[in-house]
């Protein structure tokens, strides 16, 4: 691969050398990553969330790792295929969880963000809009 380059001469005479280096960063497939979990039906088990994906800039040369930029309580990511699970805790109490992952590549030493946004479902949230009313005529 050829790198592009050039000079640029400003007004005053300096002559400017310049190459352009390409990133190397890993692209995700999305944007931004929206997940709905259901933890009505609590076992006790990791639950899984859903997977990121991650391209890297060289498929045969690179190594991919993802993490959590911050802690997590409640949710772990596996570091080599990117699946996201629920680690089950009845006292969590939120309805929606916000994370930065960030996909590091080991050989280009190359790093990438992204937002993931996961909806939380659970029996005690469920609720139910009308009411059913019964009247016995005789």
């Amino acid at each position: 691969m050829r790198i592009p380059s050039g000079q640029i001469q400003l007004r005053n005479g300096l002559l400017i050398n310049f190459d352009i280096i390409p990133s190397q960063a890993p692209i995700f497939s999305q944007k931004l990553y929206k997940f709905s979990l259901d933890i009505t039906n609590n076992t006790n088990k990791t639950i899984f969330v859903g997977q990121i994906s991650a391209q890297p800039y060289n498929i045969n040369r690179s190594h991919l790792v993802y993490e959590f930029i911050s802690s997590t309580k409640y949710f772990i990511i596996n570091p080599d295929n990117g699946i996201i699970e629920y680690i089950t805790n009845k006292y969590n109490n939120q309805t929606i969880e916000q994370y930065q992952i960030i996909v590091r590549d080991l050989i280009y030493q190359q790093n990438t963000t992204i937002n993931i946004t996961i909806h939380i479902y659970k029996l005690e949230l469920i609720s139910f809009t009308s009411h059913i009313y019964y009247q016995t005529i005789s």
